[in-house]
């Protein structure tokens, strides 16, 4: 019998290892309950003309690059998903990761974002912010914050 607790879940992606642990939860838990998945990465935008941003987006430039990666990340867990006969719709949204993924979420009604934590603590965390608190800050909708598999190395 399958449960319907989730019919729409976001997996939230950035192609490093520390998502792999939330990509392998969140296709667990479509299977389990027949939800239907987004993997969902962003990458910063280009804040330049549209003329300007097309013509550098033609080189091979870092922003190119960028790019390669969220696919290369978004491919990821579209595999993960046809291993588990899960289909997977792959988005690359641009802007700030946090305000990305709570809006898209927001506005597609979805159940459940599920997305990686790289453990970050203390001054570190201050610095870089973390991209996990804020989605939980900020969403209105469920989030699961699957912890990086990673050992944290002692400091010396």
């Amino acid at each position: 019998m399958e449960n319907n607790l989730y019919k729409k879940i976001l997996i939230a992606t950035d192609g490093s290892e520390n998502s792999r642990n939330s990509v392998k939860l969140g296709i667990q838990i479509a299977k389990s309950t027949g939800a239907e998945v987004h993997a969902v990465t962003v990458v910063p935008s280009l804040s330049l003309p549209t003329q300007m941003k097309t013509h550098i987006e033609e080189l091979d430039s870092p922003y190119c690059t960028i790019k390669q990666v969220a696919n290369k990340a978004i491919g990821h867990v579209i595999d993960i998903g046809k291993k588990e006969d899960i289909h997977v719709k792959g988005v690359i949204l641009e802007g700030h990761p946090p305000d990305q993924l709570t809006c898209y979420a927001h506005a597609n009604d979805f159940d459940l974002i599920v997305l990686g934590s790289l453990g970050r603590t203390g001054f570190e965390r201050f610095l870089i912010g973390s991209v996990a608190e804020k989605v939980v800050r900020h969403s209105k909708i469920k989030v699961l914050v699957v912890p990086s598999s990673k050992k944290k190395k002692e400091d010396d």
